[in-house]
């Protein structure tokens, strides 16, 4: 089994891991056994990151990152599975995408919560890394535990560069911002293109400055 990451040969497992694996822990008996069998090839437990095969103390929170590889059936696929296969495993996976020649990488972060005193785990950002050359690809396991090196991870895949939960979810909280100030001068900017009246056309381009402005600050940081 080629070693995609180049992780550490003691994380390797290489496993082909039937479909039924996943689609049997949804209870709910939704439309994922009918998506893995029309569109998933085939499912390879690539890697297993532990305290054990890292070399690192265990995590608080994360005791096992989990790494699949997907070989999809067409040219494309859709995150949805991915999101419901991520939410049935409790623990903290990543996936490896090949779809035709290409390959994508993402994870979901995950988070620890409470409900009525039981541990659930709560589904975040869908982080993706598009069309990656693993010859350039040179993802770090970095950090003495097993929760650093998720976060580290995190940081790297979502290309937010962070180390940190607490940094992690402003710098994503910061792009949802940018994302959507974008938007808005976007659509000002037609808004005001379509204006016939001078007073709102005016009041517009206000508008427009002041979410301008919000942006800059955002992008400086």
């Amino acid at each position: 089994m080629d070693n995609l990451l180049n992780f550490p040969q003691t994380t390797l497992v290489g496993m082909d891991v039937p479909k039924k694996a996943f689609y049997i822990r949804d209870t709910q008996k939704t439309w994922l056994k009918d998506v893995l069998s029309s569109e998933f090839d085939s499912i390879t437990w690539l890697y297993k990151l532990t305290s054990d095969t890292v070399n690192v103390t265990d995590g608080e929170d994360v005791h096992e990152i989990d790494v699949f590889l997907c070989r999809m059936k067409g040219n494309h696929y859709s995150i949805e599975p991915f999101c419901k296969i991520d939410k049935l495993i409790p623990r903290h996976t990543i996936f490896i995408i090949k779809y035709g020649e290409h390959y994508d990488l993402l994870m979901h972060y995950k988070a620890k919560t409470f409900v009525n005193g039981e541990e659930q785990w709560s589904q975040g950002e869908t982080e993706l890394l598009g069309d990656m050359q693993f010859s350039r690809i040179n993802l770090q396991l970095e950090g003495q535990d097993m929760d650093s090196i998720y976060e580290g991870l995190l940081g790297q895949i979502s290309g937010l560069n962070t180390h940190g939960i607490n940094d992690y979810e402003q710098a994503a909280a910061d792009r949802k911002t940018i994302m959507q100030l974008q938007k808005q001068i976007e659509s000002l900017e037609k808004a005001i293109r379509k204006e016939k009246y001078l007073a709102r056309k005016i009041e517009l381009r206000n508008q427009q400055r002041e979410a301008q402005a919000q942006l800059d600050k955002l992008n400086n940081k």
